[in-house]
């Protein structure tokens, strides 16, 4: 960054202020307005009662009641030309705006809720949420300022108080003590959580033009959109955006190879690193180009232009057109950061910088493929990359194959692989092979990049055991309309046993890894989890399998103790019931019978007796199994007992 943007950068930063506001609201009758049912109606009457800010200016907090200091907090905002808060944008800021509070002059807005917030919930807008917080290795329970600085384990967390305390007119000396302390620390939280935001991507200015360095696009934008603005930034061009067509996308993904075997032993995993972004780099996808009057190129024009065009050779066929007649200014930048990271990788290890290039190597591909970003959108670049990748992991299944290696498994920059005689069992002799790999891509390539390598995971080494757990599964077919749908015999499904895709686990380097499996999900039963890390981890270490004959006991001895049925209750994430198509699931049920028709979290258990959500199957808070003194057998532990499945061993194996 230029020493002037950096200097205008922090002169910015010092016209921030961090604010928010305690409020009530009655409609003009006197009725109290319920925030959660009539949101809008709450911040078109709310009346601000408290203010309260942090001022980087000044480097100090300021907290006060409204009344008979409006003044004085309108001035003091006008001191500032930034304004940050936690859902400012729908609430603080209509409703200081509405109270007189707002100064009249223009200030820039960023709003933390917007920007971290989890993408499985909408604004009251309808507008998705730019979901940082997830990128940045956060796992919210929910939206709320609460769970989101327990996430992120600020210094300080948010307090609670009875907000009915803000009707009254007057307050105890104690009432304004405990209103300020619970004030003050909420805005402490929001600094802590913009602080904590602002230098996670602060390295992103690096990326970017002064311009958007001083708009706060590195924080505000969605990070597509960040990726593309960095793009026409290392182009040298404007960002201008595309309509989005309402042509249906050609499907082209991932490579995904079946497991063969439940289990297995002595398998080596491998991977191609940051294989998407070197495929742009290496094949120059971002250079496509059309012939004159939109017309395919024919042989005489290839001919003309051999030296010029690439169209696929003798290993790799593409669809698109490229220039290779030149790397393009983006495919250098790009192969400049894989050498970047790697370098940071082996001798700065901690640099968070390592993360945010990882960020931006994996989201240009999305930005890419979208014909909104039409700076850097062509018609078959991201469809080739794809297609690219496939037939790259299908050249190293073969060559492993010709090396003496079975592939068991794989799924688009990876495989799964275990040597057919003792004899190559060795990390040498992998090393080797996956060596020939990349020296025979890198021949057959326009532009070769130094950092286009395969690994071998878990420290290179070899994966003692590994389990993908079969299911029977409805067999796929494509119908006369191009349709993925169920294959069906006299209206029946027709199955096969098979493995669900990205679910497994392994042992290696001593220690379990476990990918997907629903014992490991979000929403996963607390008493899955306890059962997992107290019984079965220490038993798949100890036995060096992960089948076992004695899940139903197991699940029974745990079940005897009734503080472990407390462990049942399920997190249930729900957006208002008037987003879901089918009023009958059970998440618009949800959103009816315990939020009266908005967002909100639930921890339920599911049973066969009581409940505000659910038909055959009822769905109840804890409290609600304690009133109707819930036993073992009302329980409904089907959700428990498919987190346990995989572990399970049938009869027949």
């Amino acid at each position: 960054m230029k020493i002037e943007t950096n200097q205008k950068l922090q002169e910015l930063k010092e016209s921030i202020l961090i604010f928010d506001v305690e409020t009530c609201s009655s409609y003009p009758d006197g009725r109290p307005i319920d925030i959660r049912t009539n949101f809008d109606d709450y911040v078109l009457y709310a009346k601000c009662k408290w203010f309260g800010c942090y001022s980087y200016k000044y480097s100090k907090y300021v907290c006060d009641e409204v009344k008979g200091n409006e003044d004085k907090i309108k001035a003091f905002i006008a001191e500032h030309n930034v304004l940050i808060g936690f859902n400012n944008e729908e609430f603080d800021t209509p409703i200081i705006t509405n109270n007189n509070l707002l100064p009249k002059k223009r200030f820039m807005q960023t709003d933390l809720l917007c920007i971290l917030g989890s993408s499985t919930y909408t604004r009251h807008d309808g507008l998705p949420f730019k979901n940082r917080g997830g990128l940045m290795g956060f796992k919210f329970k929910n939206n709320s300022l609460k769970a989101m600085a327990q996430a992120m384990k600020l210094e300080i967390q948010k307090g609670d108080i009875d907000y009915t305390i803000f009707f009254q007119d007057s307050y105890t000396d104690q009432e304004r003590i405990d209103i300020l302390k619970y004030l003050k620390a909420d805005v402490e939280v929001t600094k802590l959580m913009f602080d904590k935001l602002w230098d996670f991507w602060y390295p992103f200015t690096e990326f970017i033009s002064d311009a958007n360095i001083l708009n706060l696009s590195w924080i505000k934008s969605s990070i597509a959109s960040l990726t593309y603005k960095a793009a026409c930034h290392t182009m040298g061009v404007e960002e201008t955006y595309g309509e989005k067509s309402n042509k249906p996308k050609e499907e082209m993904g991932g490579r995904v190879i079946d497991p063969k075997y439940e289990e297995s032993r002595g398998v080596w995993y491998v991977d191609f690193a940051s294989l998407y972004p070197h495929i742009y780099c290496m094949f120059n996808l971002f250079n496509e180009i059309k012939a004159l009057n939109g017309e395919e190129f024919d042989n005489e024009d290839l001919q003309k232009m051999e030296k010029q065009i690439w169209h696929g050779n003798d290993l790799f066929k593409v669809k698109g057109y490229y220039d290779i007649s030149n790397q393009h200014p983006l495919a250098i930048d790009v192969a400049e950061k894989l050498v970047e990271r790697a370098k940071l990788k082996k001798e700065d290890p901690e640099n968070p910088l390592i993360y945010v290039l990882k960020i931006f190597l994996n989201s240009l591909y999305g930005a890419q493929r979208s014909e909104i970003f039409e700076k850097i959108h062509t018609p078959n670049g991201g469809w080739d990359c794809c297609w690219l990748g496939q037939q790259i992991q299908e050249l190293l299944e073969n060559m492993m194959t010709g090396f003496g290696f079975e592939t068991i498994a794989g799924d688009t920059d990876s495989i799964f692989i275990r040597a057919v005689t003792p004899d190559k069992d060795n990390k040498q002799y992998v090393q080797e092979c996956l060596q020939k790999v990349v020296d025979k891509i890198k021949a057959n390539v326009p532009f070769p990049c130094e950092t286009f390598k395969i690994d071998i995971e878990n420290k290179g080494n070899a994966i003692e055991y590994i389990m993908w757990p079969f299911s029977d599964q409805p067999i796929q077919v494509v119908d006369e309309d191009g349709k993925t749908i169920n294959k069906k015999i006299n209206n029946r499904l027709v199955k096969v046993r098979k493995a669900k895709k990205k679910n497994y686990m392994y042992i290696a380097n001593s220690k379990v890894k476990i990918v997907g499996l629903p014992i490991m999900k979000d929403n996963a039963t607390a008493l899955g989890k306890k059962i997992l890390e107290e019984s079965i981890k220490p038993r798949i270490l100890k036995e060096g399998h992960a089948k076992f004959d004695d899940i139903n006991f197991i699940l029974e001895t745990y079940l005897k103790e009734p503080d472990n049925l407390r462990l049942l209750v399920r997190e249930f994430k729900v957006k208002a019931a008037k987003n879901y198509k089918n009023p009958s699931q059970i998440q618009a049920q949800i959103s009816e019978g315990y939020f009266d028709g908005q967002d909100g979290v639930a921890y339920l258990i599911k049973n066969k007796k009581c409940g505000k959500a659910g038909k055959t199957a009822k769905y109840c808070t804890m409290q609600e199994a304690i009133d109707n003194k819930l036993e073992v057998k009302d329980l409904d532990l089907t959700k428990l007992e498919n987190e346990l499945e995989p572990f399970r061993r049938m009869k027949n194996e």
